[in-house]
């Protein structure tokens, strides 16, 4: 069988070659070549002004289409005023604030019929985060650029999805394994390094770990189960420099015991997270969540 180029697994320390007939390609992340989307100026209201409001999230995929296409270094013959004013233009938006639709993961929102209310933890909205060290780490373009943690960042997953092959690999030994390897593709937004104990929802020095409840929302019993089955979550971001990300390594090294390893391909939008949005199945929104 012909050698193909896989991460070698790890028996003790020795390192083993690879050989395979199946290995998954992940697929390519999706983008719009369609007009930039409106921005939603929002960036001086509290998000509490948009509870009962109407809104039109945008996907992922069109802010991220549309702020790539921003200019990201001033030339050496214009001034910063000047730089500013043609990132201005480029967005097509001064306030530069986006609503973007986000994963709602309705298990986390659970209801009292006593108190005739949802209550929803902070796991509802969003998949939590990608390793950022596999888009701002060392070697990838963005290096020394972005400041961010190994573990802790404000941000979010608003999309995660998995596709899975096989390779057989062996040792120096002549120990042989079938490895499974997961590819993982994630549309995250990148807000900021976090202080200790902070989160998106959580000041510096909380318990991140602990149940948290982000939103209650009122409900009769009769419309409870239709509510809950038609929640959807968006956030409000206003983006910043440089903009967009993209990045793609391995996050686990498989062993014999272990015969498993998961590559995250990730592709990213920096921007301050301002607020996450809940709305029901008519784009109404019904709880409103001022983030860090």
């Amino acid at each position: 069988m012909k050698p193909i180029h896989t991460p070698a697994l790890i028996f003790g320390l020795a390192l083993i070659s690879a050989c395979s007939d199946s290995v998954t390609t992940p697929p390519a992340i999706a983008s719009s070549a369609s007009s930039p989307p409106t921005p939603v100026a929002a960036s001086t209201q509290a998000c509490d002004s948009y509870l009962g409001q109407m809104i039109t999230p945008v996907s992922f995929d069109r802010v991220r289409a549309a702020l790539s296409r921003l200019p990201t270094q001033r030339n050496e013959f214009e001034t910063t005023p000047q730089f500013d004013a043609r990132v201005a233009n480029a967005l097509g938006n001064t306030d530069g604030t986006y609503i973007v639709q986000a994963a709602f993961n309705p298990k986390y929102a659970t209801y009292d019929a006593d108190r005739q209310q949802f209550a929803v933890q902070t796991y509802a909205i969003g998949h939590g985060q990608p390793y950022w060290d596999t888009v701002f780490g060392y070697g990838h373009p963005l290096y020394g650029q972005v400041e961010y943690g190994s573990y802790e960042n404000i941000g979010l997953s608003v999309s995660s999805s998995e596709t899975a092959g096989t390779y057989v690999g062996s040792n120096a030994f002549g120990v042989t394994a079938r490895v499974t390897e997961t590819t993982r593709n994630e549309k995250a937004i990148f807000d900021r390094k976090a202080a200790y104990g902070e989160d998106l929802y959580s000041p510096p020095g909380s318990d991140v770990y602990s149940t948290r409840i982000i939103a209650e929302i009122p409900a009769d019993p009769a419309t409870a189960p239709r509510l809950k089955n038609t929640m959807k979550a968006a956030v409000v971001i206003a983006p910043r420099s440089p903009w967009v990300a993209a990045g793609r390594g391995h996050i686990n090294t498989p062993t014999i015991n272990n015969p498993q390893t998961v590559e995250q391909v990730v592709s990213a939008v920096i921007a301050d997270i301002q607020c996450a949005l809940i709305t029901d199945g008519t784009n109404k929104v019904i709880a409103a969540v001022t983030t860090r």
